[in-house]
């Protein structure tokens, strides 16, 4: 049986090339959660592999899913998303478009609705996150980031005490496992010139988000956690803390424009 919610909710996230498995993607939510509870706004970056066409496809018979589709970083791309959200919706949920969920994601949506000590509240679990509406207006959304977006609006909502984590697995995710995060330029699915772009983009992001990358946000994650008992604990989500200079990032730059130049 789908999930009904009594509250209007709105996923909301960016995509980019994402076949072969926007496919399996989409069925994971919309075989899970009841359409009139929600609607699904996905911002498109340009993708040239099919996947945007298969959305407006799939839209024929689901007219809840809402598209857009400009270049953009993934920051930008969430926050017009969430700007695109129904006047009606009560709640955010942010999911990935290369991820399958299963029926642990349905857990954790019922857990948060019923759980009055988060109420007001963002709980942020890997693959997908549950944002109050306002709490996202109060501190403006995603900022200007194509990586380290949801970092930094975690640490904004963090600074006000409102921001819980919630280390479980709520589905698979897909991407290529030596293409996560700031390496994602790495990916299969990008040419070379978007790859430079990302390679350039993540490193600068990092620099310019130093500040969190010295902190232990392991164990900040840790001890704002919600202790819910859903399922099994996810491996370890945050990196140790480290120290990023401009001198190393400048000279990571460079190795990478040249490993991708040569072709390795």
């Amino acid at each position: 049986m789908k999930l009904k919610l009594r509250n209007k909710i709105s996923l909301c996230t960016t995509a980019l090339n994402s076949m072969p498995d926007i496919a399996e993607h989409l069925e994971s939510i919309y075989s899970r959660l009841d359409e009139d509870c929600f609607e699904y706004i996905v911002v498109d970056s340009m993708s040239t592999d099919g996947s945007w066409e298969y959305m407006v496809n799939f839209r024929k018979d689901h007219p809840n899913l809402r598209l857009g589709r400009k270049k953009c970083l993934r920051g930008i791309g969430r926050q017009m998303a969430f700007k695109a959200v129904s006047t009606q919706s009560t709640h955010v949920i942010q999911v990935d478009t290369d991820a399958i969920y299963t029926d642990i994601w349905i857990k954790f949506i019922k857990k948060y609705f019923s759980s009055k000590d988060v109420q007001g509240q963002a709980v942020q679990a890997p693959l997908t996150g549950i944002y109050p509406k306002e709490l996202l207006e109060s501190v403006g959304g995603w900022n200007h980031y194509h990586y380290g977006e949801d970092l930094d609006l975690w640490m904004r909502i963090h600074k006000l005490g409102k921001m819980n984590w919630y280390n479980i697995v709520v589905g698979e995710h897909r991407k290529d496992s030596n293409a996560l995060a700031s390496l994602e330029y790495r990916g299969n699915n990008f040419n070379r010139s978007e790859r430079l772009k990302r390679l350039w983009r993540a490193k600068w992001d990092e620099y310019t988000l130093r500040e969190y990358h010295k902190m232990a946000l392991e164990d900040t994650s840790l001890e704002h956690s919600t202790g819910w008992k859903i399922a099994r604990k996810g491996d370890r989500w945050f990196p140790t803390p480290r120290n990023i200079t401009l001198a190393n990032t400048i000279r990571y730059i460079g190795f990478g424009t040249i490993r991708l130049l040569l072709g390795r």
